[in-house]
This record gives structure tokens, sequence and C-alpha cells, in this order.
């Protein structure tokens, strides 16, 4: 059988997935909280398509964290002995939360490993975090 060439062996490309980066008008805890969210997840777990459902789970958990604190200084039934609002507040952040963490397959069952799955790393790069964050500045 004759030698192949170099030029006819098939290198598959090396492409880098671009990890998801957080909009401009995100700033503070929601901007930490997004960079925190994707770079815990594979690179091509997020696509630019996801963000607005992304956005809008970081803004769920940033509204629930709001209404635990101030059930927990304000207590959870008001003056007149009624629930506090932040009771409802807090029940539906967290409705919020789950159903977009399950369409953005980020719940435990979304997580495990099927038999057409192959498990993917979950370490995000020094270079991927640098990255990232320089969107901060």
């Amino acid at each position: 059988m004759p030698r192949q060439s170099a030029a006819s062996l098939h290198f598959p490309g090396v492409t880098r997935t671009e990890r998801l980066s957080p909009p401009p008008d995100l700033s503070g805890d929601a901007r930490a909280l997004f960079i925190s969210l994707v770079s815990t997840n594979p690179a091509d777990h997020f696509r630019p398509s996801d963000a607005p459902l992304l956005i809008a789970y970081v803004r769920a958990i940033l509204l629930e964290r709001e209404a635990a604190e101030h059930l927990a200084t304000q207590g959870h039934v008001t003056v007149d002995n009624r629930p506090s609002a932040w009771v409802g507040i807090q029940t539906a952040a967290s409705k919020t939360m789950l159903s977009l963490a399950r369409a953005l397959k980020l719940t435990p069952t979304a997580r495990r490993p099927s038999a057409s799955r192959a498990g993917k790393p979950v370490t995000t790069s020094y270079y991927d975090q640098m990255q990232l964050q320089e969107g901060e500045t």
C-alpha cells in the first residue's frame, strides 16, 4: 500500500469555543453572578441565544436573595398580622429560578451524565476567567 501524503491527511481544526460574556448593562452583583454561572459550566454549554434567559435567571436569584434578607430582618408577618409582601416576591422569584434553571439545563438532572452525552470538563481556564473579567473594566 502506498504512503499517503501529508496533504491527504485530515486533521481536525482546533476551534476555541468563546464563553458567553456579560452584557454591558449588568453591573455589580448581577455581573459577578453571571460570570460565575458562565465560568462554572463547560464553554459550549451556553449559546448567545441563552443570554436573555441567563440574565433573567441572574435577576431572579438576586431578587430571591433580597426577599430572603427582608424576611429575615422584618419577619414573615407584618404589624397588622398579614403576611409580608416579600413572601409572595420570594415565592415568585423561586418559581422563576426553577423554570429558568430547567430551561438553561442547570438542574441536577441536567448535570447527570447519560449514555448519549459524554461528561464535559467543568473547569474554566485562567485565560477564560481573565477574558470575562476584562469586560468589567
